[in-house]
């Protein structure tokens, strides 16, 4: 097909393939007797339509007379690795505060139209690919070299598609078709006798367009990926233990003795409520926990079998205790200690007030002019003080 060109230069043919979910990509064979293969920004022309890339120069070259070239759908940037970073928002971090600054880093360029709340209002990008900040959302690249995270509109069959053979068991067609058959299509019969059931949905495309025409297999499903690519996600989980490594969301709702209630926060996470659980934490460290706090529960050495609470949000509890069974030390190295915010000092103990009373009347009657007055009211103190209980930490229950 003559009118195929890239960057201006002719396509002997061009094998294209665009996934539901992710970048298209695009395989060219080049006139032999183009003298440089292209490079960098890429114009790919298919009869009337124009799809903006980038040229992989790992996956282009030339040998002998063949010329081929691979473009990637954008800035071929998704797949390059970024530096970690730390996302912030008192208001909770918004996808596109992740996802759009990432893009500019790798090259690309990223819309975000339904933006989400990326887990609270601090967010952590690893090292890795670009790739990752799209978590498991919906996305691709369009044509014009935009990434769209968002999930496809279905689209029209075009007038010229030919439906040549289905498979049922592999769930693909083979189909003949001038024009670029987009994912999201439906495949409707409308033979007086129908050649397969229902509609099927056109998931991955991988259309071919050369000199004999344009030829083109489609990976159908009633959901947004195929077969293989749900198989092989699945398989990856499992092998994995990817739902065991993570850590989940859940509510407290109540104690159950010393033990905990607890409401996973997230349905849709596929893990169910816990009654009840065990409170791990610091040794001699326990409470009463106020109803709604949030905890994170992770599974120790990956065992679904064991499930553990590995910290609670700053929500105060309803009471507090810290025990030790030897010795409670609180601050041996301050030398300011604040209970309670520290703004009245601790009422004193009945010994030591007495103590303080009894000094206070002693020094107050002394007769500083004789010797005699004086020994009288010290001698009166000792008989008071004798009397008085040791004066030493006591503790107190509110009435």
């Amino acid at each position: 097909m003559s009118g195929n060109t890239l960057n201006g230069s002719r396509a002997l043919s061009v094998r294209l393939f665009i996934p539901q979910r992710g970048v298209w990509f695009a395989d060219v064979d080049l006139d032999p007797e183009l003298p440089i293969t292209p490079q960098g920004p890429a114009a790919l022309l298919i009869n009337t339509t124009l799809l903006v890339g980038t040229v992989d120069s790992q996956a282009s070259g030339r040998f002998i007379n063949t010329v081929r070239a691979r473009v990637i759908g954008g800035g071929n940037g998704w797949g390059k690795n970024v530096p970690p970073q730390h996302f912030h928002s008192d208001g909770g971090v918004l996808s596109p505060q992740v996802t759009v600054a990432t893009a500019l880093l790798v090259g690309e360029v990223a819309l975000d139209p339904t933006p989400i709340v990326m887990g609270g209002t601090d967010w952590l990008r690893s090292s890795g690919p670009a790739s990752r900040v799209l978590l498991d959302r919906d996305w691709y690249v369009d044509f014009q070299g935009i990434t769209q995270i968002s999930s496809r509109l279905p689209a029209l069959p075009p007038l010229s598609l030919e439906i040549l053979n289905y498979d049922p068991i592999t769930n693909t067609v083979e189909a003949a078709c001038d024009d670029i058959i987009m994912p999201g299509t439906p495949l409707i019969d409308t033979n007086p006798i129908p050649r397969w059931d229902g509609v099927l949905t056109v998931v991955d495309v991988d259309q071919t367009f050369d000199a004999k025409g344009a030829r083109a297999t489609l990976y159908c499903s009633s959901t947004n990926a195929t077969r293989l690519i749900a198989s092989l996600t699945a398989l990856i989980r499992e092998l994995a233990g990817r739902d065991a490594l993570r850590s989940y969301q859940y509510r407290f709702v109540l104690m159950q003795g010393s033990k905990v209630a607890l409401q996973a926060v997230d349905p849709t996470a596929g893990v169910p409520d816990i009654i009840p659980l065990d409170v791990w934490g610091a040794a001699g460290d326990s409470a009463t926990y106020t109803p709604g706090a949030q905890v994170a529960v992770t599974f120790l050495n990956g065992d679904k079998g064991r499930p553990a609470i590995l910290a609670w949000d700053p929500t105060l509890p309803l009471t507090k205790t810290v025990d030790a069974t030897v010795e409670l030390d609180l601050g041996p190295s301050s030398l300011l200690v604040k209970l309670a915010g520290g703004a009245q000092p601790l009422a004193l103990g009945a010994g030591l007030t007495a103590l303080i009373n009894i000094l206070i009347t002693a020094f107050t009657g002394m007769n500083p002019t004789t010797l005699a007055g004086q020994a009288t009211t010290a001698a009166g103190a000792l008989t008071a003080l004798s009397t008085q209980p040791i004066i030493q930490t006591i503790k107190t229950v509110a009435a």
